[in-house]
C-alpha cells in the first residue's frame, strides 16, 4: 500500500484541488444536452410512462465511436451506410391479454389495490384507418414545435467551425446512416397477441404497474402495485415499436432536412406510410387497447398518454413533406388518418376520463390535443386547448412553491416532476402558434410554469436537497437541459444556460442533436463562451454548498497532517 508521507499526501490535496477546479471553471466541450434514451427506460410504461425514447437526441445505442467528431464542418454526401442497426422486438409470448403469462415472474413484496385500480376502460365504436377520398386535399402541414426560422439559420451556419453544431451534425450523420439501412417494417401487425378486438392493425399496451392478484384462482384481474414495472409489458411490442418509429423517422427527416439527402427521406416516409396508410400494415386510428389490465377487454383511460410523443413525429412529417419521396395523397391520408384520430380522443370516454386528469397524463392529453388541432389547420379549438391549460393544467397541478404536488407524491418523484414539466413546456410552445403566452402567465397566487422549473433545480445541482421519496435516482436530470436551454431563450436568463451546462456535465452528455432545432443566435459557441464567462465572474451559477464544503474538508483533512 502507499504510505501516505507528507509529499503524498500534499500532492494529493493539489490533485483534488485541481478537479474541483475542473468542475467549477471547466468551458471545454460541446454544448450537450439530453442524449441518454429517455431512459430510465424508454421500453417500459403506459401508465405513466418514462420519458419516451423517440426524442432526437436519445438513443439507447451509446456505442463509443471510433473517433470524436470534428469541429470542421461536416460533409455534406454521406457516405454508404455500411452497418445494419437492426430494431429488436421484445419476444412476445402467446398469450391473450386475459390470461396470464406462464413465464415465472418474480412479484414485488408491496401490493396496494383499490376499486379504481379494478376499473378497465369504457367500450366505444372502434373507428377504422381508411383511404383519403377525392375531395381531400393534401395541402401543407405545419410545424408544432420546431420552428422553420430555427432549422434554417442552423443550415445556413452549418459550415462554421462551431463546436457544438458541428457535433450535432456528427451525432446526426452517424444515426442517420444506421438508420437507412434498417430493414424493420414498424407496424401494430407484428405483435403476435391480438386486442380483444383479433384485429392485429389495432393498437394495444399492457397496463406498467399491474400484477397478477395472488388472492384469487388465475391472478385475474391484475391489481395495481405504484412503482413496480412488470416486465410483462414487453410481450406486446407496440409501445416500444411506436418510440423507435419516431426516433429513427427524427433522425433520418433532420439528416435529409441538413444534408439534402433524399435517401433518407424515403426510409423516413416509408416508416410514416407503413404505420399509418399502407393497408397491411396500418394502425387503427384510436387507442381503445392501450394500458389494458389482464382480466379486463377494454384498455383504460391512461393509455391515451402512450401517443405523448407523436408531436415529434408531426414535426418530422413538416419536414419530410417537401421531400420526392413524399409524394402525393400521403399528406391526405394523413389528414384522414389524425382527423379521426382526434375525434376518437376528444370523443371516447376513454379520452374525455383521461382530460380530466389532474397530473402528467392530463398535461400531455392538452398536447396531443393542441398539436394535432393546430398541425390539421383547427386553430380556434387549439387556441380554447391551450387558453385552458391556464386553469386546468398550471393552476390545478402547481403549487405557489413549484411543487408539482401529484407528481411529488409519486414513489420515481423526481422523475415524474421532470416528465410532467417536459409536457408543461411542450405547452407553452404549442400555444406560442395561437397568441396564448403559457410562458409567463401567473396566478394571482404565484403559480406558473418557470415557478416549477426553479423549484427543480437545487435538487439537480444537489440530489440530496430533493426532499421526496424518490426509487429511481435521478437519471432523469438530463432532460433538464433541454428545459433549461429553452428557459435561457425564452426568458433570456443566462443563469439557466449556466445551469444547463453544469446539469449536462454531471450526466456525461457527449451529443446533443436537439441543438439542431433550436436558435443558432442564442447557442452558437461565441454566444454560449460569453455568458459561460459573465456568469463565472459574476458568480452568478454557484455549486450546492454542501458539495464545496464537503470537498473543502476532505482536503482540510489530508493537508493537516503536513503541518502537525
Amino acid at each position: 500500500m502507499l504510505a501516505f508521507t507528507k509529499t503524498n499526501r500534499l500532492l494529493l490535496a493539489v490533485i483534488v484541488v485541481l478537479c474541483l477546479l475542473q468542475v467549477v471553471f471547466a468551458q471545454d466541450g460541446a454544448d450537450t444536452g439530453v442524449s441518454t434514451n429517455d431512459d430510465v427506460s424508454p421500453q417500459q410504461g403506459n401508465d405513466s410512462p418514462v420519458p419516451d425514447d423517440n426524442d432526437i437526441d436519445d438513443d439507447e445505442d451509446t456505442g463509443s465511436p471510433a473517433e470524436a467528431p470534428s469541429t470542421q464542418p461536416v460533409n455534406n454526401a454521406p457516405e454508404t451506410p455500411n452497418d445494419n442497426d437492426q430494431a429488436h422486438n421484445p419476444a412476445p409470448d402467446n398469450t391473450s391479454p386475459e390470461t396470464p403469462s406462464q413465464t415465472k415472474t418474480t412479484h414485488p413484496a408491496a401490493r396496494t389495490t383499490s376499486v379504481a385500480d379494478k376499473i378497465g376502460g369504457w367500450p366505444y365504436p372502434i373507428p377504422e384507418a381508411k383511404d383519403a377520398t377525392d375531395d381531400i386535399q393534401d395541402g401543407t402541414f405545419p410545424f408544432v414545435r420546431i420552428h422553420e426560422k430555427d432549422l434554417e439559420s442552423n443550415k445556413q451556419h452549418m459550415n462554421e467551425p462551431d463546436q457544438a453544431l458541428q457535433n450535432a451534425l456528427w451525432y446526426l450523420q452517424t444515426k442517420a446512416r444506421r438508420y437507412v439501412t434498417n430493414t424493420t417494417v414498424f407496424s401494430v401487425v407484428n405483435k403476435k397477441i391480438n386486442a380483444p378486438s383479433n384485429d392485429s392493425h389495432d393498437y394495444m399496451s399492457l397496463a406498467r404497474y399491474f400484477w397478477p392478484d395472488e388472492s384469487v384462482p388465475g391472478g385475474l384481474p391484475y391489481v395495481r402495485v405504484d412503482g413496480h414495472v412488470n416486465p410483462e409489458i414487453r410481450s406486446v411490442p407496440d409501445y416500444a415499436m411506436l418510440r423507435e418509429m419516431i426516433k429513427q423517422v427524427q433522425f433520418l427527416s433532420l439528416a435529409y432536412y441538413y444534408f439534402d439527402n433524399e435517401t433518407y427521406a424515403e426510409k423516413a416516409t416509408s416508416h410514416v406510410k407503413n404505420w399509418f396508410l399502407n393497408k397491411e400494415t396500418r394502425m387503427n386510428p384510436h387507442l381503445q387497447y392501450a394500458s389494458i389490465i389482464r382480466g379486463y377487454d377494454m384498455g383504460r383511460a391512461k393509455g391515451v398518454i402512450d401517443f405523448s410523443v407523436i408531436t415529434d413525429l408531426l414535426d418530422s412529417i413538416a419536414i419530410l413533406q417537401h421531400s420526392k419521396a413524399w409524394g402525393p395523397r400521403t399528406s391526405a391520408g394523413l389528414r384522414v388518418w389524425f382527423t379521426t384520430y382526434l375525434d376518437w380522443l376528444r370523443n371516447s370516454p376513454n379520452g374525455n376520463f383521461e382530460k380530466t386528469a389532474h397530473n402528467n397524463h392530463g398535461t400531455y392529453y392538452d398536447v396531443q390535443q393542441l398539436a394535432i388541432s393546430y398541425f390539421l389547420g383547427q386553430d380556434k379549438f387549439a387556441m380554447e386547448v391551450a387558453q385552458n391549460a391556464t386553469a386546468n393544467r398550471i393552476a390545478q397541478q402547481i403549487l405557489a412553491t413549484g411543487e408539482q404536488y401529484f407528481e411529488t407524491d409519486r414513489p420515481f418523484s423526481w422523475f415524474y416532476s421532470v416528465y410532467n414539466l417536459r409536457g408543461m413546456f411542450q405547452l407553452a410552445e404549442l400555444a406560442e402558434h395561437v397568441r396564448v403566452d403559457l410562458w409567463n402567465y401567473r396566478t394571482v397566487d404565484g403559480k406558473s410554469i418557470k415557478g416549477a422549473l426553479d423549484f427543480l433545480l437545487p435538487g439537480a445541482v444537489n440530489n440530496s436537497q430533493w426532499q421526496f421519496k424518490n426509487t429511481e435516482g435521478f437519471a432523469a436530470s438530463s432532460h433538464l437541459v433541454e428545459l433549461l436551454q429553452k428557459a435561457y431563450i425564452v426568458y433570456n436568463a443566462s443563469e439557466y444556460l449556466a445551469l444547463s451546462r453544469y446539469v449536462s456535465n454531471q450526466q456525461s452528455q457527449l451529443y446533443n442533436v436537439t441543438r439542431l432545432t433550436m436558435p443558432w443566435e442564442s447557442l452558437n459557441d461565441g454566444v454560449v463562451r460569453k455568458i459561460h464567462t459573465e456568469t463565472q465572474s459574476s458568480s452568478t451559477f454557484l455549486l450546492p454548498s454542501s458539495f464545496l464544503a464537503a470537498s473543502v474538508s476532505i482536503v482540510a483533512m489530508m493537508v493537516a497532517p503536513i503541518f502537525m
